[in-house]
């Protein structure tokens, strides 16, 4: 039971960490969909280099 501090104290920044990338991936997720998205509307608009550059965007954030 002496230990128990420390545990506890290793079990909290494991978390901690969990959450941190939980929440850089859910923002890299949604960077994504918004680049694909104005991807897909700049096709549609015949736009092809804002679409290159909005693919371009997104795998620099997928790689």
């Amino acid at each position: 039971m002496d230990h128990l501090p420390e545990i506890v104290e290793r079990i909290h920044q494991a978390l901690e960490a969990r959450t941190r990338a939980r929440d850089e991936a859910l923002a890299q997720a949604r960077a994504l969909t918004r680049h694909a998205a104005h991807a897909i509307r700049a096709i549609h608009r015949l736009e092809r280099e804002a679409a290159h550059e909005q693919l371009e965007a997104a795998c620099q954030i997928a790689v």
